[in-house]
């Protein structure tokens, strides 16, 4: 069932039926929908950040 949920939900990104905002909480982070909103270019990633330990910013 969970696994049904999931493809209905990449279908309706692929089809702009929703936003990325609009996926429900519980699903947001499940590998197959992050992997889809990857490649298509709506969540993106970068290689920036902040060291909490030396309390600066990196690239």
């Amino acid at each position: 069932m969970v696994q049904t949920e999931i493809n209905k939900i990449i279908k309706q990104l692929k089809n702009n039926e929703i936003r990325v905002f609009d996926v429900p909480e519980e699903y947001k982070n499940d590998i197959q929908i992050v992997t889809f909103e990857r490649k298509a270019g709506m969540r993106i990633t970068d290689k920036r950040g902040f060291d909490i330990i030396s309390n600066s910013f990196f690239r």
